[in-house]
């Protein structure tokens, strides 16, 4: 990297800092008000050359919203929501478990091998890995976890 662009990048950042610092106190000072807790939220992200890397920004959920995703996973927008809840668990149902093979007397679409000696008809084990990736992303309008200042922070940071 050129010596020029990284001090320009740095005495820039340090500029843009003492400007923006009276909005990033305030920002501070109302979260502590309104919830309990550390300020910053930290996540581990990939970057450059696959390092993984610490990201520091403001916490905008209350303490504790992690453990409480699991009650409001049906209000994932990206869920499908369907009617049965144990055909929708995300787990595996082996072909003597699967209810349409049991309705048909036979496998009702390709049998794949899973753990050695279970089998598994195609179409439950396509079901399972469609629902572990909706419940990888997770989406929930007006969501109950995040605090006031975190829907100004959210509307804000784009």
């Amino acid at each position: 990297m050129p010596i020029g662009k990284r001090i320009f990048d740095i005495v820039f950042s340090l500029i843009l800092l003492i400007f923006l610092s009276p909005v990033l106190l305030i920002t501070i000072i109302m979260l502590k008000l309104e919830s309990k807790g550390e300020v910053f939220y930290s996540a581990n992200r990939v970057g450059q050359a696959y390092n993984i890397f610490p990201l520091y920004k403001f916490r905008s959920m209350f303490v504790g919203a992690d453990a409480k995703l699991k009650n409001l996973m049906h209000l994932n927008q990206y869920s499908q929501n369907e009617k049965n809840s144990d055909e929708n668990s995300g787990e595996f149902v082996y072909i003597d478990n699967c209810p349409r093979c049991a309705d048909l007397g036979h496998p009702c679409s390709p049998v794949l091998k899973q753990d050695k000696n279970k089998e598994i008809c195609e179409y439950q084990f396509r079901k399972a890995k469609r629902k572990k990736q909706e419940e990888a992303f997770v989406k929930i309008k007006n969501d109950p976890r995040v605090t006031k200042v975190g829907h100004f922070i959210r509307k804000t940071s784009e």
